[in-house]
């Protein structure tokens, strides 16, 4: 459980207000601050409660304003991108049907966790009938949820945004700001005030009014209309029609209109290239912080200490990156020596510095001050001396997740370490946006009764092993594994694996996970729906020689398949006599079996208990095989329903590579069989033969699933789409031709994952002055072609 120090109490009358990117709601609270408590009243909820207006039954919120905590969204939308997400302090979240209590509530179900301690502003309801203002702001963000998919889709097809990663576009609408005219209003003028951002219509119609060049002896200039409706997008260069005509401005033709803003377009797609030591770029802060204080005393060393030491050298080594070890020691004055200079390219150890300050606040001060003057470093490393946390002032401009920030601002992370169990108590000023929660797996079993925080990361390591590690070359390959594990979450280097189901069909994950493994490209974490979670959850839990056990045990599942049609049970069964009964809050490579909760039309992630059980819901395909069951008898089924390829999940997790495997292809064509005699009656009895209806039904299945994998892998870097094969998805017994063909069309998909992974790989400043490629992903084989 983590819970949050309260900070400093906000001056009397003070309203919390939202992100500052949110500058028109935040103007709104400001004009109407007297009227915070009555349209937006504080509540607070404990970690792992349902956000309710009220008790059992109340429908949720419409409309909440995140001060601190974390909150977990899962929402259901035609074509998401990011089903599940999560919201911290200075966040904004709108249901998706807009702010009212909407007909149309019931397409949209969404269902909202406190992930820990959080306090929010829930927008009361029955107000905003009062403030029409409020009520079209609002409605705006409902809008921008609706259409997200859409403006994904569209600004990944313009030039401007084709090179930029799919988890970092969707953080980029994320931060969209929402802004609402009037008849008659003019935005967007000319070069310079097109020049600022992108311009996504949400409601509303207008009139983009651009000016065509005429020849030099023409007096008069040619305007030409464009009609903007919801949908549209204008205002970026590099985004004008090929005529060539210059945008002079846009026009509001409607009562009313609102639009979202990209305020902060991505530049850094069209730079090029920068030296090593460009100024521009400042070192991130990373401050550690265990529970091991008990352990100084009992073995008289500090393993916080040995665990950044070795942390740093495997970082170094594998990586690149230059890292300046910075212990902060407490002191009656003031003292920051100058930092030395980065050892030289070849170098393999790290640096160390010692400062002292005499406060929290000294030091924090003293920190930005030295990372301002020692630009050539990469990361600081930063161990506080406990007696200097009270005071430290909390992350100033650092992004959600620990997210890099630019333009001359620190990027500040609280990298928290403990052992899993008992509460986890942050810093004042602090929030789980901003830290990274390691836990350190012991010897013995562990057991909770709640997921761990949103981008843990977990270390099998034993303590008292620290006090005999003397390098990081001296450690067993397992340490090293998980010693670079940690520095990946560190350093934004994550690689995850979406795996789709499709019974042996699914064994195209299986292909893609060996060839990520022989080519010594790293996987951290594993979501996987139906077979793909049968697959995730060997490798999690035994890695390579999972692979091979599951190559070896593929012929039988079709006995385990046959006892699933009386009872479900018989996987989670296999599943955890195969792994030796491990649950999910013990691996150290990540495992998310993804199910469907067909009584709430939501997702289901399983994040702890038996692995069994999680393989289990995720597999129980709907009136084939029984149900799985959660909490309060919420029946789950096979996860393909909803979410056949959950890639989403991995960039929620914080994974900056993300391959995505669909294992269902497209059917082929098939030629339509005719009745033996062409009359009404022949035609009647003819849509009567069992057979065909049979095959209907399977055919419909299979595209159900594939479209369901093609929607939920597009925030994938890399997509493989497996080719379609002529054996059913129960037919284990010829896993063999399934696995060669799935491996002949992996190949150039696996080259493409390498090239990749060569890129993220790179030192910190070489990786922020490298654009991103565009997405890859393997076209689905058209069965009627040669290649199909």
């Amino acid at each position: 459980m983590i819970e949050l120090d309260g900070g400093p109490p906000r001056e009397r009358g003070e309203p919390e207000m939202a992100s500052p990117r949110h500058a028109a709601l935040n103007a709104w609270l400001l004009a109407h601050r007297y009227l915070i408590e009555e349209v937006f009243p504080l509540r607070r909820f404990p970690q792992g409660a349902s956000i309710r207006c009220g008790g059992p039954g109340v429908p949720g919120p419409r409309a909440l304003i995140v001060l601190s905590g974390e909150v977990a969204v899962t929402q259901v939308l035609p074509g998401s991108v990011d089903p599940y997400k999560s919201l911290y302090a200075g966040d904004v979240w709108v249901h998706p049907a807009g702010p009212g209590l909407a007909a149309e509530e019931g397409l949209f179900p969404v269902h909202l966790v406190a992930e820990t301690a959080c306090q929010l502003r829930v927008l009361a309801p029955g107000q905003l009938a009062a403030f029409p203002e409020l009520e079209a702001l609002l409605g705006g963000y409902g809008e921008l949820q609706q259409k997200k998919h859409l403006f994904f889709e569209r600004l990944r097809r313009t030039a401007p945004f084709r090179c930029i990663r799919a988890r970092q576009l969707v953080e980029l609408l994320d931060r969209a700001e929402v802004r609402t005219y009037s008849r008659g209003e003019r935005l967007c003028h000319g070069r310079e005030g097109a020049g600022d951002g992108v311009y996504l219509v949400l409601r509303g119609e207008l009139a983009e009014l651009r000016r065509v060049a005429e020849p030099l002896e023409s007096l008069t200039e040619r305007i030409l209309e464009r009609p903007l409706t919801p949908g549209h997008l204008f205002g970026r260069p590099g985004m004008t029609p090929p005529d060539g005509s210059e945008l002079a401005w846009v026009e509001v033709r409607s009562k009313h209109a609102a639009v979202a803003f990209l305020a902060h377009p991505p530049v850094e797609c069209q730079r090029t290239r920068q030296a090593p030591g460009a100024r521009g770029l400042l070192p991130e802060l990373v401050l550690f912080r265990s529970d091991f204080s008990a352990a100084v005393h009992e073995w008289g060393a500090e393993p916080l200490r040995l665990l950044v030491d070795r942390v740093a050298e495997g970082i170094r080594t594998e990586y690149g990156d230059a890292i300046l070890i910075v212990d902060v020691m407490p002191g009656p004055e003031v003292r920051m020596p100058r930092c030395p200079s980065p050892v030289d390219a070849q170098g393999r150890w790290v640096t160390h510095h010692r400062v002292q300050a005499p406060h929290g606040k000294a030091a924090a001060e003293g920190l930005s001050a030295l990372a301002r003057d020692a630009r050539e470093w990469d990361y600081f490393f930063v161990r506080v001396a406990p007696s200097l946390w009270e005071g430290l002032p909390g992350p100033g401009g650092g992004g959600h997740g620990s997210a890099p920030v630019r333009e001359e601002r620190l990027v500040w992370k609280l990298v928290q370490l403990h052992t899993g169990s008992g509460e986890v108590r942050l810093p004042p000023g602090f929030e789980p946006a901003s830290t990274l929660f390691t836990v350190l797996l012991g010897p013995h079993p562990r057991r909770v009764s709640r997921a761990d925080p949103v981008g843990t990361v977990r270390l099998r390591l034993e303590p008292r092993r620290h006090l005999h590690w003397e390098r990081f070359e001296g450690l067993s390959s397992q340490e090293r594994d998980s010693v670079l594990r940690w520095g990946r979450a560190i350093t934004g280097r994550l690689v995850g694996v979406a795996l789709g189901g499709g019974g042996s069909w699914g064994l195209a994950g299986l292909v893609v996970l060996q060839g990520m493994v022989e080519r010594k490209i790293p996987i951290d974490l594993v979501s996987g729906t139906s077979f793909g979670a049968l697959v995730a959850s060997f490798y999690c839990g035994r890695g390579t020689e999972g692979l091979a056990l599951l190559r070896q045990q593929v012929p039988r599942l079709s006995w385990v398949v046959r006892a699933s049609f009386i009872s479900s049970e018989a996987i989670a069964w296999y599943v955890d006599r195969m792994m030796g009964g491990i649950h999910l809050e013990e691996l150290e490579v990540h495992c998310f079996p993804v199910a469907t909760d067909i009584s709430n039309a939501q997702v289901h992630i399983a994040r702890w208990g038996s692995l069994g059980s999680g393989v289990r819901a995720s597999g129980a395909l709907a009136g084939v095989v029984s149900p799985a069951f959660a909490e309060g008898g919420r029946r789950l089924v096979d996860g393909g329903f909803i979410a056949n390829v959950p890639a989403a999940i991995l960039k929620t997790w914080g994974a900056s590579l993300i391959v995505a495997v669909n294992g269902v292809a497209k059917p082929p064509a098939r030629r339509g069989a005719k009745p033996l005699f062409p009359t009404r009656v022949g035609w009647f009895l003819h849509g009567l033969n069992p057979i065909e209806r049979a095959i209907d039904v399977m055919r419909s299945m299979i595209l159900v699933f594939h479209a369901s994998g093609q929607q939920s892998a597009q925030m994938a870097d890399v997509i493989f789409n497996s080719p379609f094969v002529n054996y059913s998805p129960w037919d284990y017994g010829h896993s063999q031709e399934i696995l060669e063909q799935a491996r002949i069309a992996a190949r150039p998909v696996l080259e493409t994952i390498q090239k990749k992974w060569d890129e993220l790989r790179l030192t910190r400043r070489q990786r922020e002055a490298v654009p991103a490629p565009p997405v890859q992903e393997t076209p689905d084989a058209d069965p009627n072609s040669a290649a199909g």
